[in-house]
């Protein structure tokens, strides 16, 4: 009787000790694989926050031409990026918010117009803007 009871306290013990490890081991994988998944999106934020800081930091010290055309040049590059989405997209399955953020930006434009250093980037941008006009 004496060893059956050892025996099940070991096998209690080995089994509590089996679960606090194995919750342990797995919360450590699990974490290590987040860290993983989300290091893009810590990469991204990372640049994100740069970005940002030195346009506060430009407007804070009253250069807000410099933040200002920095924040243009921005608009260009995500333009650019969606009308290349847009133009490799068969017109039925266009996503409608990349349509909606070129027509914002081409009226935009028309009320901001602006003098860009690279004229090939400012005809690009004018021909993805147009794409909502003719709708190609």
């Amino acid at each position: 009787m004496k060893s059956k009871l050892l025996i099940s306290l070991a096998l209690v013990a080995a089994l509590g000790v089996g679960f606090f490890l194995g919750r342990w081991q797995f919360a450590r994988s699990a974490d290590k694989y987040y860290a993983q998944l989300m290091m893009p999106e810590v990469r991204r934020a990372s640049a994100d926050f740069s970005h940002a800081a030195g346009l506060l930091k430009a407007i804070r010290s009253g250069d807000t031409n410099e933040a200002i055309q920095t924040l243009e040049e921005d608009l260009d590059t995500n333009i650019l990026m969606i009308g290349a989405a847009v133009q490799a997209t068969p017109v039925s399955k266009r996503d409608r918010q990349w349509l909606s953020r070129i027509r914002w930006l081409r009226e935009y434009r028309a009320e901001h117009p602006r003098k860009p250093e690279f004229t090939a980037i400012d005809e690009q941008v004018a021909h993805i803007l147009s794409l909502v006009e003719t709708n190609r």
